[in-house]
């Protein structure tokens, strides 16, 4: 199962279709006691260019 996982993250192993997970965390300038940013989440598939991506999840000030 590990291989699996690992050929899917980093694209090795001979995979056809290489993938890379990609977080992207967004802060604000002035976080609130409920809101401190947010985070999205992309899988990219470099062969092709495409991607897909999460909706947007909040991050609250206390997990910061």
């Amino acid at each position: 199962m590990n291989s699996t996982i690992d050929t899917l993250i980093t694209g090795n192993s001979g995979a056809q279709f290489p993938l890379e997970i990609r977080q992207f965390v967004y802060l604000a300038e002035e976080p609130t006691m409920t809101y401190g940013g947010y985070a999205i989440i992309e899988v990219y598939n470099a062969d092709t260019g495409d991607y897909v991506r999460s909706e947007r999840v909040d991050i609250a000030k206390n997990d910061i």
